[in-house]
């Protein structure tokens, strides 16, 4: 596979990521009202409570400036606006840092800007919080993928199919896109332990040549 063709996969790729932003609703906001998604200046906070950019808020209040807060990025996201996404997923994280769909999402958008390492912690934490859930495991092998890691990768859409391959709530095309990223990368993988072995075959034969005019040289008689 050549450079281009490695690049046209990853673009297209890409692009699949980018549709692949869910909107997520925000459950809990009705239950407040119109004004209760920005409601910041109740002096009294009820129940459990955390603090949250420097606000206290309740924990439902938090639940729900989260939800709120991941929508807004998934529509910057759509958009094309990746950086103004990340922040918005990070600030999402801070009212609700369990949430591992925010953490798929960050994921998401760090692989658009190019920032491979990061895109692999977010989705390891997401792996971390939901071991059972499809999209985190897909975006880790996706971002180890883009990172270099070529064998952790191959590993990591290895085991999707292992675990998730015959339960029945997986979509065929998420299934689909991930044995094409299984299929890539093995090729990455087969075409770089060939190059390997090829440099390896020419350096030994480098080696031999030395022997050879070293042991020819001995014989020659002494000038």
């Amino acid at each position: 596979m050549t450079s281009k063709e490695k690049d046209n996969h990853l673009e297209r790729k890409r692009k699949e990521t980018t549709v692949s932003f869910q909107k997520v609703k925000a459950p809990i906001a009705a239950a407040f009202g119109s004004d209760s998604e920005d409601n910041e200046d109740v002096e009294e906070v009820q129940g459990p409570s955390r603090y949250v950019f420097g606000e206290l808020l309740s924990v439902e209040n938090a639940i729900a400036k989260a939800a709120r807060l991941k929508n807004e990025g998934i529509v910057h996201a759509e958009r094309g606006r990746f950086r103004e996404a990340i922040g918005l997923f990070t600030q999402a994280l801070e009212c609700a840092p369990d949430d591992h769909i925010s953490f798929e999402l960050k994921a998401q958008a760090l692989l658009e800007c190019g920032e491979n390492f990061q895109a692999v912690q977010a989705a390891t934490r997401a792996t971390e919080l939901a071991p059972k859930w499809f999209p985190g495991w897909l975006t880790l092998g996706r971002s180890q993928l883009n990172f270099g890691e070529l064998d952790l990768a191959k590993a990591t859409l290895t085991q999707i199919f292992k675990d998730f391959a015959i339960d029945a709530g997986i979509d065929d095309d998420d299934l689909r896109a991930a044995e094409e990223d299984l299929q890539f990368v093995t090729n990455l993988c087969n075409e770089r332990d060939r190059a390997a072995a090829q440099e390896s075959s020419a350096l030994e034969v480098q080696r031999r040549a030395v022997g050879i005019d070293k042991e020819a040289a001995k014989r020659l008689p002494p000038p």
